[in-house]
């Protein structure tokens, strides 16, 4: 059984968990208001895991990695494309995601973080750095927004 905690916040209601692990706690996803969440916990997070780079699974990533000092894990590197900024921008709206480096795993089937094995699946389609987090041993899959109600 994988122990974690969701919040659900940001424009789009987006979920973020906060998982339990041998090394730590290691976050998935960091919708707007993430950060202070975490805070209130009193938690300290030794990774932060991206499932895409909307700008609603990623707003808080920056704030995470400075309050923590953890890296960020995702399928690329940050870009204003990924994150839509340059859609919306076209578009009339403004917004922006604050910077944050990233630990590219674009290429690998496995990561492990926070002492937890997670077999990696790339799925573009709702974004084309989208992926899952599978954690076999458990069962549990973190899918981001390839699976939605």
């Amino acid at each position: 059984m994988l122990n974690f905690a969701t919040y659900t916040g940001g424009i789009a209601a987006t979920n973020a968990y906060l998982v339990e692990a041998p090394d730590g706690p290691i976050l998935i996803d960091a919708p707007g208001g993430c950060a202070d969440w975490i805070r209130s916990r009193g938690a300290s997070v030794k990774a932060l895991l991206l499932t895409h780079q909307h700008f609603d699974h990623c707003l808080d990533a920056a704030q995470i990695a400075d309050d923590h000092g953890c890296k960020v894990f995702s399928h690329s590197q940050l870009s204003i494309s990924l994150t839509l900024e340059e859609f919306f921008g076209a578009l009339g709206g403004s917004f922006a995601v604050r910077p944050f480096s990233a630990v590219e795993i674009g290429g690998d089937e496995r990561l492990t973080a926070g002492g937890l094995a997670f077999e990696l699946i790339y799925l573009p389609g709702h974004s084309q750095d989208s992926l899952c987090f599978y954690h076999r041993e458990s069962g549990t899959l973190f899918a981001g927004d390839t699976l939605m109600a």
